[in-house]
């Protein structure tokens, strides 16, 4: 390999010298090249000869290695090249195959019977270590100026041709091999491969565009792929290359009959600078520049002088000065902070009630389903749908509503109506059937995909809705285009309620700040929260440090009542490492412990009511049935949030009061007292969903009540 770096970088040299005086055309040209290979290989054996292996069979394998070497090109025409490249190439590569061997090869390590492992996950690996030296014949045509499509053949002779074998147990991780004792068998280390065929022939195809770098020489990255004609070994066994590489040629001009002497001069000066924290003493180069002077001497002889001008400085290191500091703090609910904070983790008892949007809303002038915000079902997959495990997200549970109401359907007796609807305006209207289309589209998914019998769905269709969004504005047109459904059985249509258990801490947010200095400066830091072993949060960056924000209440969460260290490490510019650790206490406050202890503990429930109509706030007799059966969970010590909102549509101050009618309607039929309620007339101040959805804007229509039950 040096010998052909030597030669290679002669030839470049030489090519460079040769080429400075030209005529019109080149003799030849000379250079050399370097690349990467990607070897693809394909097998089709189970061992190699003479070395035991259980392997069922390799298949394929992959692999990579440089290519060096130098060329030659002959100009035949100006569209056609001849060439020959020598160089070294490898053919490395590892195959695997992983498989399950049986019970009788292997033994627990510990000794015990292992009766009750049925079968271990096996790799078998050759690591393949294989190098070609190689000449290439080949052929170059440029259809147009500089890019060029090139053809032809490697002949190549190994010199090297070794390997490693294993095979592994990957699982159980408690298990060897029986014959080994171990959970390695069947292993060979730096072995020839047998009975290799020393020559190696490939027919090659390539692409290569010539970039002009400087006076005569040429940069040409290049792309070839190789096609294998015989095999490594007496094996099935042969490589597919994939190179990509870079080659530098030269041309070789006639010359003209002068003789050039090069002379070079250098002229050097050095400042000495002490450096903090510099670990040894460093020698910089500061500036350079050069003079290049030509002076003919006579007819046949030109003298060039390059001066040299250089300019050094040498850092002496001297011991650099740092303070350093981990600060934590606590930041409560409300608003207050406290260092070093004991964190309390509560478990609450949560019950929500999500109310389904009984509407499909569609593109303007469109009837296709797949265009929808709604999540579509296979016929296939609808056995694994489950209504009571999708996310605690409303819009993720609209996107499913479809697949709630198919559900209720195929679990019950009762009949559907869908009708149809458009926002009335020519382009939706010269559409023929389209409120009709609309409304066929979600009944042939109920029936095709639920297997609802059809008898059941009935349809309808008009233009406007009955109840239509402002069609006057681009919100509520989008709000018309829509299907409707509805039944006289509210429980099709009826809210989806999902309890659980939510874990809150106190304080919620615990923000972690490096306070560091170094005279060098500081070069990176990283911040690992743990409890037991196990990561929680993690934080890296550079520079002497910045707020970190851990928001205790997203997973992970602490789940124990060990301490929760907290370790920084940072390195300084000059390459010193230093380490500050934290602990901070915790307490787990589950409902079983708050109750065993006989502390307040407490029951939350969350409903929401939809749909108020567009700029309305009465409710339905549905609505008035469901807020009954929260009444009824409204308890003596219970406190109850009414909260109003509205969608982005109309003047913020309009929204509030609008929001507020809507309160008052819902606390009509609730009838909390004084002293449990708490009013919140929202508006459009807070928008609870995207508004650039039509569902977002109506899911933005609700009021939201929450009851706090404590529990002894």
């Amino acid at each position: 390999m040096k010998k052909i770096l030597l030669l290679l970088t002669f030839i470049i040299f030489t090519g460079q010298t040769f080429s400075q005086n030209i005529e019109d055309k080149p003799i030849i040209y000379v250079g050399g090249y370097v690349g990467y290979l990607l070897n693809f290989h394909n097998a089709d054996f189970n061992r190699l000869r003479g070395y035991p292996n259980c392997c069922p069979q390799f298949t394929d394998g992959s692999g990579s290695s440089p290519a060096v070497g130098i060329l030659l090109e002959y100009p035949l025409n100006p569209q056609w090249r001849a060439g020959l490249r020598f160089g070294i190439a490898g053919l490395s590569g590892d195959l695997q195959r992983e498989q399950k061997i049986g019970n009788t090869e292997i033994v627990r390590a510990d000794g015990f019977d292992n009766n009750e492992i049925a079968d271990a996950l096996s790799n078998y690996e050759i690591n393949s270590n294989i190098q070609i030296i190689g000449i290439e014949p080949f052929v170059n045509y440029y259809p147009i100026d500089n890019l060029n499509v090139n053809a032809g053949f490697r002949i190549g002779i190994m010199n090297n041709s070794t390997f490693d074998q294993s095979e592994r147990l990957i699982t159980p991780t408690n298990v060897v091999f029986t014959e080994t004792g171990t959970r390695a068998r069947n292993e060979a280390r730096n072995q020839e491969i047998p009975e290799t065929n020393t020559l190696q022939f490939h027919p090659f195809i390539g692409i290569g565009y010539d970039i002009k770098i400087f006076k005569n020489a040429s940069f040409t990255p290049e792309a070839k792929f190789y096609v294998p004609l015989s095999n490594i070994s007496e094996e099935n066994w042969s490589v597919n290359q994939l190179y990509f590489g870079a080659s530098l040629k030269f041309p070789i001009m006639p010359s003209k009959e002068v003789k050039t002497i090069k002379k070079i001069e250098y002229q050097r000066d050095t400042v000495i600078n002490q450096i903090a924290g510099l670990k040894d003493k460093e020698l910089k180069l500061l500036t350079s520049r050069e003079e290049l002077k030509s002076k003919q001497v006579d007819d046949a002889t030109i003298v060039e002088t390059k001066t040299i001008f250089e300019s050094y400085q040498l850092n002496i290191p001297r011991d650099a000065k740092f303070n350093e500091s981990l600060v934590i703090t606590g930041l409560n609910r409300d608003g207050t902070r406290q260092a070093d904070p004991s964190i309390i983790i509560e478990e609450v008892e949560t019950e929500e009630r999500f109310p389904l949007l009984p509407y499909v809303f569609f593109r303007e002038g469109d009837s296709q389903l797949d265009k929808t915000s709604m999540n579509l079902l296979t016929k296939s997959n609808i056995d694994k749908f489950n209504p009571d495990k999708l996310d605690w997200e409303t819009l993720k549970i609209y996107s499913n509503l479809l697949n709630i109401i198919g559900h209720r359907l195929s679990k019950s007796k009762s009949s559907i109506t869908l009708t149809g609807t458009n926002n009335n305006l020519p382009k939706e209207l010269g559409v023929p059937n389209l409120s009709k289309n609309r409304a066929e589209a979600v009944k042939n998914y109920l029936v095709d995909v639920w297997g609802i019998a059809p008898g059941r769905i009935s349809i309808q269709s008009r233009n406007l809705p009955a109840k239509p969004a402002n069609n006057d504005r681009s919100d509520g047109r989008e709000e018309n285009q829509r299907v409707e459904i509805s039944s006289s059985d509210i429980a099709i249509i009826a809210p989806l309620d999902m309890k659980d258990i939510v874990r809150t801490a106190n304080p919620p947010i615990i923000e972690i700040r490096p306070d560091l200095w170094s005279e060098v400066g500081i070069d990176k830091w990283e911040i690992n929260v743990s409890q037991k072993g196990q990561l929680l949060r993690n934080y890296s960056g550079v520079g002497n440090g910045n707020n970190n924000s851990w928001d205790i209440e997203d997973e992970p969460i602490p789940s124990l009542e060990e301490p929760i260290l907290v370790k920084l490490d940072y390195q300084d510019k000059s390459g010193n490492k230093r380490t500050i650790e934290k602990n901070l206490k915790i307490s787990q406050l589950t409902i079983k412990k708050k109750r065993f202890e006989l502390k307040d503990d407490k029951r939350i429930e969350r409903f929401s009511l939809i749909l108020f109509d567009y700029d309305k706030s009465e409710l339905t007799e549905q609505q008035k049935k469901l807020l009954q059966d929260i009444k009824s969970k409204i308890q003596p010590n219970s406190k109850v949030i009414i909260s109003g909102f509205a969608d982005r549509t109309g003047e913020e101050a309009y929204n509030k009061e609008l929001s507020a009618r809507r309160n008052a309607e819902v606390q009509k039929i609730l009838k909390v007292s004084d002293s449990q309620l708490v009013m919140q007339n929202v508006g459009s101040s807070e928008l609870l969903y995207d508004n650039s959805s039509p569902e977002g804007r109506s899911y933005c229509r609700t009021v939201k009540v929450s009851i706090e039950t404590p529990v002894k």
